[in-house]
């Protein structure tokens, strides 16, 4: 198989490679485990892919056409795979339960799709792309994948807002731990960069004429790996939303709406103020 190695070429396997070995880094990294594994994973993803626009420009799909369809798209991760990198990382006693698997639903669906058209033999395939993935499923996908980005990324700010307000009130160095880079990231180059991808195609009539998605994602895994990296030894922090100090109304105790009602309950009333009471003899005395 003969490879071009044209500038774009080299830049996206260079690409590739830089975010696998990110993953690899953050994967087994000592602190942070949980949120470090979550954005591990989306840089696997989003490495590949990356391999479909790497396969492209090396013409790799015209010289063997059997990895059409190779199950490498799971772009229906993005956005579960960022917001609970969020949630974990600004709350490290965030736990991953068997509930949450219905994010990645869609993803599922997405890979199993795959897995199995690579299975079938090349006609079905090509039947598939003409008749079904060019007019209809492949902008179902991206469209779809925006979607989710956005709201996901709407979860992940809402969550970075709160935490933002707890913070100051929490530590005293919070420099480190503000997490201003994320929401840059999340913002302005993940949902943007895929809108701008939208708007190219559907009202530019770029379909595939040319495909802006490889250097776009590749500059988007490149910073996500510079940043990830540079934040995964964070200080452990534990802000849960859900459970927040609620401000106690005027006239009820602070403990009773912390929990601790056993300690108020058991804690006797002050005794009412009596007036001592004079002996009269030592009162006519004292006359």
């Amino acid at each position: 198989m003969h490879i071009p190695f044209t500038p774009l070429v080299v830049a996206l396997l260079a690409v590739v490679a830089q975010a696998l070995f990110a993953a690899g880094l953050l994967a087994l990294a000592r602190h942070n485990r949980r949120p470090n594994r979550f954005l591990a994973l989306l840089m696997v993803a989003i490495a590949l892919w990356l391999l479909d626009g790497f396969f492209r420009v090396a013409g790799i799909y015209r010289q063997n056409a059997n990895w059409y369809f190779a199950p490498i798209y799971y772009s229906f991760a993005f956005g579960p795979l960022l917001y609970f990198y969020v949630r974990s990382l600004i709350n490290h006693d965030f736990r991953f339960r068997l509930r949450h698997l219905g994010h990645f639903g869609p993803v599922l669906v997405q890979g199993g799709l795959y897995g199995w058209l690579h299975l079938q033999p090349y006609a079905t395939r090509l039947w598939f792309w003409e008749q079904v993935h060019r007019p209809c499923t492949y902008r179902v996908e991206f469209i779809g994948t925006w979607v989710s980005l956005t709201a996901y990324l709407v979860l992940s700010l809402g969550l970075l807002r709160q935490y933002g307000r707890w913070l100051p009130d929490n530590f005293s160095d919070v420099s480190e731990l503000r997490l201003r880079w994320l929401r840059v990231l999340l913002v302005a180059v993940v949902s943007a960069q895929w809108l701008l991808e939208v708007v190219l195609r559907e009202f530019f009539g770029l379909y595939y004429q040319y495909d802006f998605s490889p250097e776009l994602l590749g500059g988007v895994v490149f910073l996500i790996g510079v940043v990830g990296l540079r934040q995964a030894d964070m200080r452990a922090v534990s802000f849960a939303p859900e459970a927040g100090p609620l401000a106690a109304p005027p006239g009820i105790a602070p403990d009773i709406l912390l929990g601790n009602l056993t300690s108020v309950a058991a804690t006797p009333p002050p005794a009412p103020d009596v007036p001592p009471t004079v002996d009269a003899g030592v009162l006519n005395r004292i006359r």
